[in-house]
Order: C-alpha cells, then sequence, then structure tokens
C-alpha cells in the first residue's frame, strides 16, 4: 500500500519514504514483483494532481495494476 497524507508526505507500508526513493522502496516492498497489486490511498485533502503525480510514478516503475483505494463517506 502506498499511501499520501494529508500534507502530501508518501508512505510504503506504513514508512514514510522520499518521492525519488519510491520506486525503489516499492520494488522493495514488491520483491521486484511488478504484477503486484498496489493500493494507493490518498488524504482526501490532498490536491488530486499529487495523487495522480504518484500514480504516474508507480506506472513508470513498472507498476501497472495500481488500484485507488476509496472510503465511503459518512452520512
Amino acid at each position: 500500500t502506498v499511501t499520501i497524507d494529508k500534507n502530501g508526505k508518501v508512505f510504503v507500508n506504513s514508512e514514510p519514504v522520499p518521492l525519488n526513493k519510491l520506486a525503489s522502496e516499492v520494488n522493495k516492498a514488491t520483491k521486484g514483483n511488478k504484477d503486484t497489486r498496489i493500493f494507493l490511498r490518498g488524504d482526501r485533502k490532498i490536491d488530486y494532481g499529487k495523487v495522480i503525480e504518484i500514480f504516474s510514478y508507480l506506472h513508470q516503475a513498472g507498476f501497472q495494476k495500481v488500484a485507488l483505494v476509496t472510503q465511503a463517506q459518512d452520512k
């Protein structure tokens, strides 16, 4: 799981990761298996462009199975 918090900070499996290390950390977490489904979560307060930027980084790193995780809004 890749998470982007409300401040735009990126995490891989709860560990903070600088953007320039994202590909290598995801690669390490998946043991190099590019077929692994990556779940991408973004805080609702961040700019959608940041989510797309991270999505793009993952695709460029060879991970084609990236799923956006959503959470139903409480009523």
